[in-house]
């Protein structure tokens, strides 16, 4: 389709080459740490250790986006446990 723009990345740093940067981490969060053994691109990933007390630590970034266009969007995730697990990625304040 003509009507098509081709973006790449528009998040930034997305497989966490550069540690942390460019992306915002919640007040306080100890949950999540570079992590270089589970990756899916190149040689970094981040993980996030949770438990009943620290089930609400998040990673965020804006993305500026143009109205009539579309967007594809997609994560990876891993977990190594046994017991039962949620990964989840959502997009928040889309205007």
């Amino acid at each position: 389709d003509d009507n098509y723009i081709q973006l790449h990345n528009l998040v930034m740093n997305g497989s966490f080459e550069s540690d942390y940067t460019n992306w915002i981490k919640e007040a306080g969060d100890s949950g999540n740490s570079i992590n270089t053994t589970n990756k899916k691109f190149n040689t970094k990933s981040s993980s996030r250790v949770t438990s009943s007390t620290s089930n609400t630590n998040y990673l965020s970034q804006s993305v500026s986006l143009e109205t009539g266009h579309k967007y594809y969007y997609f994560m990876y995730g891993y977990t190594d446990s046994t017991t039962n697990q949620t990964i989840t990625s959502s997009i928040n304040n889309f205007k």
